[in-house]
């Protein structure tokens, strides 16, 4: 350990120093792995923390996860500082790192470029999807909407979908109707919120992987937020006797209703 070093164990750091984005890590530490989150990640340091060993070198190995597990990229970082997190009986090392060779240096770009787009459980991971709506947006506002977005575009957990399906804006909405990964289930839950916007009903309605689930067209159409013009583009593609039973449905409007009498007449 360099001697001027400021490695104090008794030195404690206040909470707010902590970060509320994070993507898991590992501490390789003397034959031993110590599980722990990463931190304030850029291209040259990281933040580790957790129940990690306060560390007698000047360097230690560690492995940084891709925030759904699917990559792993090991690295070697100088310490920089070191101090106890007031409290929590954790450690928290700031790491300085370079990566070696371009393969690391990708990598670390595709962990970072994963983060950034909001792609990291964590940022969903005090949220319970059990919670009342009001506690699951609450929790939700407390996360830029642009990180929101990016999850609900591309998440393939259903966990997280399940979530944000609770959520108060509607862009996050519309983004999770156009996730490749959403399932005709979750569409089919989408449907009942209120909050959806046009374009949303609009995109689903249009979506290729729902064009003969008339059911999934009916919710679409009949949604208190469908326009009159969408429904018309549509209800071509649906057989008279679906017609029928779109026009059994509580709660579709009066314009909606006198278009499909038209329809099923004669």
């Amino acid at each position: 350990m360099s001697s001027g070093m400021n490695k104090n164990p008794k030195q404690s750091a206040p909470r707010k120093a902590r970060f509320k984005a994070g993507i898991p890590a590992v501490v390789h530490y003397r034959g031993r792995d110590y599980p722990c989150r990463a931190f304030d990640l850029s291209r040259s340091g990281v933040l580790l923390q957790g129940g990690i060993p306060w560390p007698a070198d000047d360097q230690i190995d560690f492995r940084l996860d891709t925030p759904v597990g699917d990559r792993q990229l090991e690295l070697v970082g100088r310490v920089v500082r070191i101090h106890e997190i007031e409290g929590d009986e954790e450690t928290a090392i700031a790491l300085e790192f370079k990566p070696q060779g371009a393969g690391e240096e990708r990598l670390l770009e595709s962990i970072l470029q994963r983060v950034i787009e909001g792609h990291s459980p964590v940022l969903l991971g005090e949220i319970n999807p059990g919670d009342t709506v009001e506690q699951i947006r609450k929790k939700l506002e407390q996360i830029p909407v642009a990180h929101r977005v990016g999850l609900a575009t591309r998440s393939s957990i259903p966990h997280e979908r399940e979530i944000l399906r609770g959520d108060p804006d509607p862009g996050v909405l519309d983004a999770l109707s156009r996730n490749p990964n959403v399932l005709e289930v979750e569409i089919r839950l989408l449907l009942k919120n209120k909050l959806l916007l046009p374009r949303t009903l609009a995109q689903i309605a249009a979506d290729s992987r729902w064009l003969r689930n008339y059911d999934l067209l009916a919710l679409a159409i009949a949604h208190h937020r469908a326009t009159l013009p969408m429904a018309e583009k549509h209800l071509g593609r649906m057989p008279p006797p679906e017609l029928q039973k779109l026009m059994r449905k509580p709660g579709v409007s009066p314009a909606l209703l006198a278009e499909l009498r038209r329809r099923t007449s004669g």
